[in-house]
């Protein structure tokens, strides 16, 4: 997926009026656009819906992600995607691409050392451990696109045309107000059966999930576990936190990178990010996914090391510190900030956001 995205970046590249349309994010003029005239855009268009028609159910739902079943899915709202390729269109795609290739080098190059350092009587086995884990990933990857991704898209498109059918005959207000409607209370509104008033039972439920949205759950429900009794793959470690103007949490992904801190907020419009800019979150997970390699950083309150957005940090090399616990507190959106990804903590220098940043 990311591989295509770059591929309609590298088109929306090579023609200027393509390019001035994703600069300014005017993504109408594509469509308005002769195919005649503009071949790169006949091209263009070509591609995205191709790409539409392999991952447009995709809503980034997965363990971690600031999504939920109320984001729109890509064919819903293509405006995501197309967001996606225009910050790509900015980027030296080459580069990125040199970076995939370099890591997938790396990790070759490190598996053959590895093997090199066994008994030969046991390569045998090194080498089906090795496939075995390999295609785990990806079951894993397959996982997440099919049930986390295309299930729940197919669901929420389902219920999205049917809040459009209820829209045209007056029964709700816009198509999203379907979600506050039950099953069977769809159904019978669709065979006609229910004749309640649906536009306010749609205000009453919005209220009390309002409602509810401010309730705060407690850490723990019953009695308390001895220490350790439950050990967590998230848990952050006991020195986690902020300390004078440096933010320790676990270390995710090695290296170091000085560069504007975006803040981002569950719920809230994802941020635009730059060649460099850094990642602050509650915790990241598929919906991400696409700009991680544009990223200088990657910095969250919460997060494990072997989930989505550490492996792939990993992957394209990008420094993250994860279990921070309180950075999107200490954080505001501009600073400048250090990710040091091999030791795990983060300074808070708060310079200007114009500050030019720096990578080693």
């Amino acid at each position: 997926m990311v591989s295509r995205l770059r591929g309609l970046a590298r088109i929306v590249q090579s023609d200027a009026k393509l390019a001035a349309a994703f600069a300014s994010r005017d993504f109408q003029r594509i469509r308005e656009v002769p195919l005649r005239t503009r071949p790169a855009t006949k091209r263009f268009r070509a591609r995205f819906a191709a790409l539409l028609r392999d991952f447009g159910r995709r809503n980034g739902r997965s363990f971690g992600s600031g999504s939920s079943f109320v984001t729109p899915t890509w064919n819903l709202d293509p405006g995501v995607p197309l967001d996606l390729i225009a910050s790509y269109a900015t980027q030296d795609l080459d580069r990125l691409d040199r970076l995939e290739r370099e890591a997938r080098a790396e990790r070759v190059s490190a598996t053959r050392a590895a093997r090199r350092l066994v008994a030969a009587e046991a390569r045998a086995d090194f080498d089906a451990a090795t496939a075995a884990a390999r295609l785990s990933v990806v079951f894993m990857e397959d996982h997440n696109t099919i049930m986390e991704q295309g299930i729940a898209g197919v669901m929420r498109e389902a219920i999205w045309w049917m809040g459009h059918a209820l829209t045209r005959r007056g029964r709700i207000r816009e198509p999203d107000d379907a979600l506050h409607l039950g099953l069977d209370e769809l159904r019978e509104a669709a065979l006609g059966d229910d004749q309640r008033d649906l536009l306010a039972l749609v205000e009453e439920r919005k209220a009390e999930r309002a409602r509810r949205s401010r309730l705060r759950p407690p850490g723990i429900i019953g009695r308390a576990p001895s220490s350790g009794a439950m050990p967590s793959f998230d848990q952050a470690p006991d020195d986690a936190g902020l300390e004078g103007n440096v933010l320790r949490g676990t270390a995710a992904s090695r290296g170091a990178h000085t560069g504007r801190a975006r803040v981002y907020a569950p719920g809230g419009k994802r941020p635009d990010v730059e060649p460099g800019d850094i990642l602050v979150a509650r915790n990241a997970g598929q919906d991400w996914t696409p700009v991680l390699s544009l990223l200088g950083g990657i910095v969250l309150d919460e997060g494990a090391v072997f989930q989505h957005a550490a492996l792939v940090a990993r992957e394209y090399r990008v420094p993250a510190v994860i279990q921070t616990k309180e950075a999107t507190s200490a954080i505001k959106d501009g600073d400048i900030i250090t990710v040091d990804g091999s030791e795990g903590v983060v300074e808070l220098s708060r310079q200007p956001p114009d500050t030019a940043w720096r990578r080693r």
